[in-house]
């Protein structure tokens, strides 16, 4: 939930900005998780689904960053141009990863 958190904090400091959270998965335990998510929907920030299997990718172009994913919904490639981009992740899945283990592996 850091990463609603940090989106809250991102939209409510600029309103205008067109805030996005990209995950491959959301779990909201307990009233006050629950809350934010709905508070993030509600201030219009997007949740944005991903495959586990094709983590997105940040690169530089024109002066500006650009954010390229698969995503689950639509079932489409996406290039999301971006002013920032925030990186929130659980501790279990870079243990993973550095394990060899794979994205989407749950033990």
């Amino acid at each position: 939930m850091v990463g609603t958190k940090n989106a809250i904090a991102l939209k409510e400091r600029f309103p205008g900005a067109n805030v996005s959270v990209l995950h491959n998965d959301i779990e909201v335990y307990g009233v006050i998780q629950e809350e934010w998510y709905k508070k993030a929907r509600g201030l219009g920030i997007r949740f944005r689904k991903f495959s586990a299997d094709r983590i997105p990718e940040v690169s530089s172009a024109n002066g500006g960053l650009s954010v390229r994913t698969y995503l689950d919904l639509t079932q489409r490639d996406a290039d999301i141009p971006a002013a920032i981009v925030v990186l929130s992740i659980r501790a279990s899945f870079v243990m993973r990863r550095l394990r060899g283990q794979g994205p989407g592996k749950r033990r």
